[in-house]
C-alpha cells in the first residue's frame, strides 16, 4: 500500500508512519487534485472492474461480521433492559434507505457496525465529535433537517448527552415543526465515564461503589419530557414496546411532527450492577426546615 500523508504542519509529516510520498499543503486542496487525477487516468469501466470484486468481497465480510455480532449479543437479544445492539438493530430495520443519522453517543462504534451506511444502505451518518463533547446533538438534528428536509433525520443520544443542556431545542422542535426522530439510549449511567473510572483501579474499583455515573434515583423518562414541549412519545422496556414506539414516530415525522423515543438500555462494563450512590441530601444540612 502506498502511503500519501499531506498536511500544512511540515513538522508532523510522517512523523508516526513512513510515507511513500509526502505533501505540505492543505488536505482539502491535495484531495481535490489527487481525485482528478485519479480520474484522468482511469476508464468509467477500469473503475467497474475494480469496484465490483471489492464490494462483492467487502460485502460478504460484512454480512459475516454482522452475523457474529447477532450471535454474541444473542443471550440477552430478548432481554429487558434491552441490549444496546437490539436497539440499533431495530433502528436499522425501520429507517429509510436514505435516512440521515445524528449521533452524539459515546460508544459509536458499537451504533456504526449495525447501521447499513454509505453504498449499502445509502445512509448518512453525522457525529460523533473527534474531541468526544456533549450537549450538541438535538439541535445539529434540527440543523440537518433544515438542510434535508426531504430526508428522514434520526437523532440517536444518550441519556447523559442530552442532560447536557440539550432539553430546551425540543421547543424549537415544537415552534418549527421539525419531524426529527429523537431515540434516547437509557441506562441510567454514564457508562464511559464508569468505565474508564473503574478502569483506573482506584478507589472507586477498590470499594466497588460508583461516585457519579448512576443516573437513576430519580429514573428519568425522556418521552416524558417532551410532552412539555407538546411532543409525544413513548417509553421502550423491550423490542416488542420499541417496535411499536418507532412505527408511531415515524408516522409522527410523515405527519410533519418531532417525536421522542426513550429505549430503556442494559448497563454495561464494571460496576454496570450498582445503584449505589453518595447519600447526600441538602434538604438533611438545614438548621431550619425552610
Amino acid at each position: 500500500m502506498k502511503i500519501i500523508h499531506a498536511r500544512i504542519e511540515t513538522e508532523d509529516i510522517a512523523r508516526l508512519f513512513p510515507t511513500s510520498f509526502s505533501i505540505a499543503g492543505d488536505a482539502g486542496h491535495t484531495l481535490r487534485d489527487l481525485t482528478a487525477a485519479v480520474k484522468s487516468m482511469l476508464t468509467q469501466e477500469r473503475i467497474e472492474a475494480m469496484r465490483k470484486p471489492r464490494l462483492e468481497a467487502a460485502s460478504k465480510f460484512t454480512s459475516q461480521l454482522r452475523e457474529s455480532w447477532r450471535k454474541a449479543a444473542g443471550a440477552d437479544w430478548n432481554k429487558s433492559p434491552m441490549p444496546w445492539e437490539r436497539v440499533v438493530f431495530e433502528l436499522d430495520k425501520a429507517m429509510d434507505k436514505d435516512a440521515v443519522v445524528v449521533q452524539e453517543i459515546a460508544d459509536n462504534k458499537r451504533t456504526e457496525r449495525w447501521i447499513a451506511y454509505g453504498e449499502e444502505g445509502g445512509r448518512t451518518l453525522m457525529g460523533r465529535t473527534t474531541g468526544q463533547c456533549l450537549g450538541w446533538g438535538v439541535g445539529a438534528a434540527l440543523g440537518v433537517k433544515l438542510a434535508w428536509p426531504n430526508r428522514q433525520v434520526v437523532s440517536l443520544q444518550g441519556d447523559g448527552g442530552i442532560m447536557f443542556g440539550q432539553t430546551e431545542a425540543f421547543w424549537t422542535y415544537a415552534r418549527t415543526g421539525t419531524p426529527v426522530v429523537t431515540v434516547v439510549m437509557n441506562n441510567r449511567s454514564y457508562d464511559g465515564v464508569r468505565r474508564r473510572q473503574f478502569a483506573k483501579q482506584g478507589k472507586q474499583a477498590k470499594f466497588n461503589k460508583d461516585m457519579s455515573a448512576y443516573m437513576g434515583n430519580p429514573d428519568i423518562d425522556f418521552s416524558k419530557i417532551g410532552e412539555a414541549y407538546g411532543i409525544k412519545g413513548s417509553f421502550a422496556r423491550d423490542a416488542s414496546e420499541l417496535q411499536t414506539a418507532l412505527k408511531r414516530a415515524i408516522q409522527a415525522t410523515r405527519d410533519g411532527k418531532p417525536y421522542i423515543i426513550d429505549a430503556l438500555i442494559q448497563r454495561t462494563g464494571p460496576g454496570a450492577d450498582l445503584t449505589w450512590h453518595p447519600p447526600f441530601t441538602i434538604a438533611a444540612i438545614r438548621s431550619r426546615n425552610v
